[in-house]
C-alpha cells in the first residue's frame, strides 16, 4: 500500500532565480527549497559546500531553521569530519 502523498508547501521567490551572471540563486529560494528538502545528509552537504566555495548568499541563510538531525553523517568512508556540519567529506575538501 502507498504512502499518502505529503502536500508540500508552494515556494517563490520575489525575483528570478537566476538575477545575476555569476547565476547565484535568490537566497529566499535556496532557504525555502532547504527548509522543504527531506535529506539531511543533501542539507548539510549543501551548507558545507555553500560555505567552502564562499558563496556570497550564504550569509543570508538561516541554517537553525532546518532540521539538520543530529549525530555526524558520512558522505565517503575514510573521509575528514567537517565540525562545523558534522559530516563525513573527502580529505581532499577540507582545508
Amino acid at each position: 500500500m502507498r504512502a499518502p502523498r505529503v502536500q508540500r508547501p508552494r515556494i517563490s521567490c520575489r525575483r528570478p532565480v537566476h538575477t545575476r551572471l555569476d547565476g547565484d540563486p535568490c537566497p529566499t529560494l535556496t532557504q525555502q527549497l532547504l527548509e522543504n528538502c527531506d535529506s539531511v545528509k543533501a542539507k548539510r552537504l549543501f551548507l558545507f559546500l555553500a560555505r567552502r566555495t564562499r558563496r556570497p548568499w550564504f550569509r543570508a541563510l538561516h541554517p537553525r531553521r532546518l532540521d539538520l538531525g543530529s549525530g555526524p553523517r558520512q558522505v565517503v568512508r575514510g573521509g575528514k569530519l567537517d565540525k562545523t556540519h558534522k559530516i563525513t567529506v573527502p580529505r581532499e575538501l577540507e582545508k
